[in-house]
């Protein structure tokens, strides 16, 4: 379980992807963006670099804004 408390996340349009090391995790991220530069895309991929604690972290800070929101919804319905 350390071993992953330890690796660090690519989040690429928001779907991580996995990494032992930062410098792993970093350089993917570059060659995404170096990939689309070269390309003829015009959505530009959104990208972060995090640790998977952070990742983690975000992701239940996410589902707290995103049950607030759906309590705010249901409560005007019940008004």
């Amino acid at each position: 379980m350390s071993a992953i408390k330890n690796a660090y996340v690519c989040v690429v349009n928001g779907q991580p992807e996995l990494f032992e090391t930062e410098l792993q995790a970093q350089e993917y991220a570059m060659d995404l963006l170096s990939d689309w530069h070269e390309s003829d895309e015009v959505a530009v991929p959104i990208l972060a670099v995090m640790s998977v604690t952070e990742w983690l972290q975000a992701q239940e800070h996410l589902q707290l804004l995103e049950d607030i929101a759906d309590y705010d919804r249901m409560a005007q319905l019940t008004c």
